[in-house]
């Protein structure tokens, strides 16, 4: 019986470098497959305690957060987070908190990763218009994505923001018109009569980031600017003084 080498063997069974990076790819996208089922199955599964009363959605958000790893991305003007709730649950799924605590007020949530995106929804399209499906990434000039950049439905209080990935999505009443906004950058706006992918670069605004702020600690400009401001009008100041 003629005996064939370890060394012969090898040879015989060497695996094609294409073959190889197949099933390398393959196990790659296997990977993100099973992290794109995994992340929601985690925000069910996340347990939540809660015990409040007469506070505010903003207050409730916060008390999530400090118990899971999720944050919250939204915009004030979209969504109301100044309302007062009182809540009290053990142990229950992040999840049905979050129905619990926006039934009836026409507020969506999306799961991206660990970030969670709070929507408006409109419960009836614009003039019955047909509603259509917009999607899309929202970049700067030199092509880095745009998270919080705030999607509005001009005229009408519907709209989202981006995500940490600069991504968007929109049901828009067909013939209506997106406007994007964003600190630090000129607003775009698109008219909107199809279902299509939107993909918006948007510019710098030179004359808001030179614009002078002043804050607690000094001045500082806009572009420089890292923390959240409030613009207050001269006019109430001065008023504010003659009192």
């Amino acid at each position: 019986m003629k005996l064939i080498s370890i060394r012969k063997m090898k040879k015989r069974i060497n695996v094609p470098a294409n073959v190889k990076m197949g099933r390398i790819c393959a196990i790659w996208l296997f990977c993100i497959a099973l992290q794109a089922i995994c992340i929601p199955i985690l925000a069910q599964s996340a347990k939540i305690t809660l015990r409040l009363k007469n506070v505010t959605v903003e207050e409730v958000l916060t008390s999530i957060e400090n118990q899971t790893e999720y944050r919250f991305l939204y915009n004030k003007d979209i969504v109301d987070v100044s309302r007062i709730v009182s809540i009290t649950v053990k142990n229950e799924r992040m999840t049905l908190v979050l129905d619990k605590l926006f039934k009836g007020e026409g507020v969506s949530y999306t799961i991206e990763k660990r970030q969670i995106v709070l929507n408006k929804v409109s419960s009836q399209p614009q003039d019955n218009k047909q509603p259509v499906k917009v999607t899309g990434k929202v970049v700067d000039e030199s092509g880095e994505v745009l998270p919080g950049v705030t999607v509005m439905i001009e005229g009408a209080t519907q709209g989202t923001i981006t995500g940490i990935d600069g991504n968007y999505q929109l049901q828009v009443p067909e013939g209506s018109t997106l406007k994007f906004t964003s600190i630090g950058y000129t607003t775009y706006t698109q008219k909107i009569t199809r279902p299509m992918t939107l993909n918006v670069t948007m510019k710098e605004d030179s004359k808001q980031l030179d614009e002078v702020v002043v804050v607690g600690y000094g001045t500082t400009t806009r572009k420089n600017l890292t923390t959240s401001i409030a613009t207050v009008k001269t006019e109430k100041i001065i008023a504010s003084r003659n009192k």
